[in-house]
This record gives C-alpha cells, structure tokens and sequence, in this order.
C-alpha cells in the first residue's frame, strides 16, 4: 500500500512539473565556442537533461558493476568453496558417528583442502585418524590444535583421552592440570585434576580444586559437602598419625558437612574418646547411627 502511494505521488509530481513548464514557455539559447547559436525550448532542454542524466547514471552503473566483477567472482568462489568444505565436514562427521573410517579419511582430506586450518577440520582429521587406528596421527592433530588459542581446550582434551588409552597417567595428569589453570576449568579436566590428586594423596590439592569447581558451578551444594566431608577424613586419617588433635579437628569437620558419613562418624567418634569427651563422642556415633547402622561405629 505504501509502495502505491509513493508512486501515485512521483506521478502527480512529474505531472505538476510537466505542467509548469507547458504554462510557462521559454526559449534557451546556447553559445559555445563560436558555434552557430542552438535554440531550444525550455521544457526540451528539461528533458534533455534529465535524459543525460539517466545515461549518466546507466554508464556508471555499468562501470561499476565491470569494476566490481573480479571482487565478485573472488566472493562466488569463496562461497563455493564454503559450500564444499560444510558438505566435506558434515559427510565426515556422519561417517566418524557411522563408524567409517575410510569414508571419514576421504571427506576430512577433502576438507583439508578446502577449508584448511579451520577448527573443525582438525577436530575432523583428529576424529578420523582414532577412528582408523592412527594413533600418532591424532596426537600430531591434536598437538596443532591445543597450540591454537581457539582449539586449546578441544586440543587438550584429546590429548588426555589418547594418554588414557595409552596408559600414560602421568601424560594425562599434566595434561588436565594444563586445561585446568584457566578461571572456567571445563568439566572434565577439573574432575580429572580432583581425581588425580585423590590418587596421590593430595588432599590438601584435592581441596583446593573442590572448591574451584563449587566456585566454577560443576558442583550444587548438597555434593559439594559431601565431597569435602569425605576428602577432609582422608586427610584426617593422614594426618592421625601424626598431628592427632588436628586430625580431630578435621574429623569434627566432616561430620559437620556430612552427619552420617560412617567414616567420619567412626574416626571423630574415637579421637573425641581418646581425648577423653566421651559425651560428644557418643553424640556424633548415635547421630550416625540412626541414620546408618554400621559395624565400624558399633566398634568405636
């Protein structure tokens, strides 16, 4: 409707205008360089104008778009090959998932070719490689990537998981502990770090990295006590032979975070015993025991 209108209005205007110049008739005359004089009316000399106009800008037009062809045909290959690479890299990601490694090779060549160096082309070429048993060409994929900024965690990620198959902890360590110095540790690599340090008895890295990941949301609050209640006994029960009053206090600790964790139960229980508060001690083994009817807190 607004079009129409538009229209309707351009017309009344040339109308108007057409009609001006009827209503008020003239004559041009043009000298130049001692030609001989060219009469003219003035409405003729509108139009003339107007149609020099219209030529002008036709010409350039046609300029511009002959300047503009070779940017053009640079944009209509780029978009072809765009087009090749998003076929080349969906076909092999359906063949990774399908299990075939000879179609998933073909389609991530291809897409080296077309779009090298981009993220899912390593990511592809890494995948196909696994997938054919080429080991050492995943890792050289995944190397590449994790020197990258933008494919560093992805690079990382497969870096562990090929230690992991090798049998490589110590590989697997370094590299989660690598993924994981960053503020937002992905999941798997501060899971793997917690995990690790559990291993070697790091307890007090083992908490440090539990409360990163409450910070960093991997955790709700519920098992995030309850992680802390269970690492703060295994340091309890490091440290007993030792420091015994703080193996208490961490014991107490747990059982704070975590009432009927049966081994916090069981250890506060008998440090409070042997330090002679033998109330507490049968408050905290009763507390768990109507929740779980061990034999350990029977024996404490």
């Amino acid at each position: 409707m607004i079009r129409v209108i538009i229209y309707l209005v351009a017309i009344g205007l040339l109308a108007a205008v057409a009609v001006w110049f009827a209503d008020r008739p003239g004559e041009v005359v043009i000298t130049w360089q001692g030609a001989p004089p060219i009469k003219t009316s003035v409405g003729v000399l509108a139009i003339g104008a107007v149609v020099v106009g219209l030529v002008a800008i036709f010409g350039w037009s046609v300029l511009r778009a002959l300047l503009r062809t070779p940017a053009r045909m640079r944009l209509s290959a780029r978009a072809r090959r765009g087009r090749r690479g998003y076929l080349a890299l969906s076909r092999g990601l359906i063949a990774v998932g399908s299990g075939d490694a000879r179609a998933a090779r073909r389609f991530a060549d291809e897409a080296g070719r077309v779009a090298p160096g981009e993220p899912l082309t390593l990511l592809l070429g890494a995948q196909a490689a696994q997938l054919a048993g080429d080991r050492a060409g995943a890792e050289r994929t995944f190397q590449a990537m994790a020197q990258r900024d933008d494919t560093r965690l992805l690079g990382l990620h497969g870096l562990f998981i090929e230690a992991q198959r090798g049998g490589d902890p110590a590989a697997a360590h370094l590299l989660a502990e690598e993924a994981a110095k960053n503020a937002e540790a992905p999941g798997w690599a501060a899971r793997a770090v917690l995990e690790f340090r559990c291993t070697t008895g790091d307890w007090e890295g083992a908490l440090d990295r539990l409360d990163r990941n409450m910070k960093s949301g991997l955790l709700d609050r519920d098992a995030y006590q309850r992680q802390r209640a269970v690492l703060l006994t295994a340091r309890a029960l490091a440290a007993e032979t030792t420091d015994r009053a703080l193996a208490r206090a961490l014991a107490l600790e747990a059982v704070k975070l975590a009432p009927t964790l049966v081994p916090a139960a069981a250890l506060a229980g008998r440090l409070l015993g042997e330090a002679g508060d033998m109330r507490r001690a049968a408050r905290v083994i009763e507390g768990a025991w109507q929740a779980n009817p061990h034999p350990d807190l029977a024996e404490t």
